[in-house]
């Protein structure tokens, strides 16, 4: 599968997660896109997408408005990446690595006093990649990917470390899904 077809199929799985929400919380806008596009097939139809949701943002829609800023940030990822893509592929192994180290650098900043305290296995992940400044290959990304995939799935603490890889776990597929492709 190309990149291109990967990263389609990732949006229509998050697109798929927006149509499940209720429709009575959104206006006829949202529920027009949501019968008008089956599927997102096309940059102009995320970036409608996206837009739709950063409208949804502003109902003030407690219940929601998590949900939306997680999936308007996989979508903006899933923007960039086909972005990338489309201008010059060759520069797909920069995007891939700058988001890889972008993941583990953000998450041990905004859970630094947790990571540097805490022995389990998602904390003891992080910090051997902030800790070990070589280049990985694609190889060892796509492992150290998948294996903080699997702790993240493991885990069942409720931590604010735990939270936020959940909310970036569609993102941490994704790669996982190009490094394989790459």
């Amino acid at each position: 599968m190309s990149i291109e077809k990967t990263v389609f199929s990732q949006i229509n799985k998050s697109y798929q997660g927006f149509k499940m929400l209720d429709a009575f919380s959104f206006d006829n806008n949202v529920k027009n896109f949501w019968n008008n596009n089956l599927r997102i097939e096309n940059i102009a139809q995320l970036h409608e997408l996206i837009k739709l949701i950063k409208s949804c943002k502003q109902y003030n829609l407690v219940a929601f408005e998590e949900i939306l800023s997680h999936l308007e940030n996989e979508l903006i990822f899933y923007k960039k990446t086909l972005a990338v893509f489309y201008k010059n592929p060759q520069d797909m192994s920069e995007f891939i690595e700058e988001n890889f180290y972008k993941l583990f650098v953000v998450s041990y900043q905004e859970n630094k006093d947790y990571i540097i305290t805490s022995e389990d296995n998602i904390s003891l992940l992080i910090k051997k990649v902030i800790e070990n400044e070589e280049k990985y290959n694609i190889e060892q990304k796509s492992e150290l990917l998948t294996k903080l995939l699997n702790y993240i799935n493991q885990n069942k603490q409720k931590t604010k470390l735990q939270s936020d890889l959940m909310s970036n776990q569609q993102t941490i597929i994704a790669l996982i899904e190009i490094l394989k492709i790459i």
